[in-house]
């Protein structure tokens, strides 16, 4: 059989198709993730540099009634920092899920007014496939998951940055380090994506057999038929089947998704390790002082935090990309030259 050729979007393109998609439907929506993400990135910077404070606090041994409310205040901006986001998030995610069955509509609606040698075609039903596996992805579908990856990976670079130059002030090689390893974690974030966007078109048609075959049997009309001609435990026979070719693939995939989160968890473990080393030798040499150390043992918890979280958005990005690429591939199906005389 003639493996179907997917028209592959580039993630810029996707990137722009998502945003001008969301500011059809909701305008506000790209509003509240722009504020939801930058109040992340403040609640991040207060709590490196809240704990310092309160340490040199200690130290300078301030009053307990000046202590006692410097800390209430802090508590009281952070907790409302956290409502805020909170707030801002369930309204967001609440626009997102309307968008999301939006889409799912439009497909539905492209299904049925597309010209039938388009949909009805091999080549057709392939494509509408994969864009129903595309926006049938819950809180991973397509587009609803891309313009929230990209601005995480804004603002991530953003704190990535900022939290450098802290680093930078106590010895420039731990932003290295944690760099460099933080790019090989992408790397085998990247191949493990790649790998699962390659393989794609080996359970396709599983899935829409097993689309057909589930339809078919809940359908009432077809219950006289199955009942009259025994077909029952065939059709279960070929479900069974179906499904065991699907868990083929589904272990396949999800054995390299094991194999990188374990390689990107030793990963973690070394580059985290070696900066915390790192510290408390500083910290035993007498080159920092207690309120300096719990600074930048805070940065650096935070820096892995945000990279991390990079690398996590990198990865949904790309996912999210060809999911995109899956979706604009049949609802920009070239319908004019597969057209019939009139």
């Amino acid at each position: 059989m003639k493996k179907e050729v997917v028209k592959q979007y580039s993630l810029v393109d996707n990137i722009k198709y998502a945003i001008k998609m969301l500011m059809q439907k909701d305008k506000m929506v790209v509003l509240l993730l722009v504020i939801a993400v930058f109040i992340e990135m403040l609640i991040s910077l207060v709590s490196v540099y809240f704990p310092k404070f309160v340490v040199q606090q200690v130290e300078m041994s301030v009053g307990v009634v000046r202590l006692s409310s410097s800390i209430l205040l802090a508590a009281i901006i952070i907790g409302s920092l956290y409502f805020i986001s909170k707030f801002i998030n369930t309204k967001a995610n609440w626009h997102l899920i309307t968008i999301q069955a939006e889409y799912i509509w439009d497909l539905y609606m492209h299904s049925i007014t597309c010209p039938y040698m388009d949909v009805a075609s091999a080549r057709g039903q392939n494509k509408y496939q994969r864009a129903k596996d595309s926006v049938f992805q819950g809180d991973t579908g397509c587009i609803r998951t891309m313009i929230p990856a990209v601005l995480n990976i804004s603002i991530g670079i953003l704190g990535a940055i900022v939290y450098t130059l802290i680093l930078l002030s106590l010895n420039w090689w731990i932003p290295l380090v944690l760099i460099l390893l933080s790019l090989l974690s992408i790397s085998v974030s990247s191949y493990c994506r790649n790998y699962e966007q390659k393989k794609k078109d080996s359970w396709v048609e599983i899935d829409k057999k097993l689309n057909y075959f589930i339809n078919k049997c809940t359908d009432p009309s077809w219950g006289k038929e199955i009942r009259l001609f025994s077909m029952k435990k065939w059709l279960l026979g070929v479900i069974a089947n179906c499904l065991k070719d699907r868990e083929y693939w589904y272990n396949k995939v999800e054995t390299k998704k094991m194999s990188a989160f374990v390689c990107n968890s030793t990963i973690i473990f070394i580059r985290d390790g070696i900066s915390y080393f790192y510290l408390i030798l500083c910290v035993a040499q007498g080159k920092i002082g207690i309120s300096d150390f719990i600074l930048y043992f805070n940065t650096i918890v935070n820096f892995s935090y945000w990279i991390t979280k990079i690398v996590d958005q990198i990865s949904i990005l790309g996912t999210a990309s060809n999911l995109v690429s899956d979706f604009r591939d049949f609802m920009e199906l070239d319908s004019e030259k597969n057209k019939g005389k009139k």
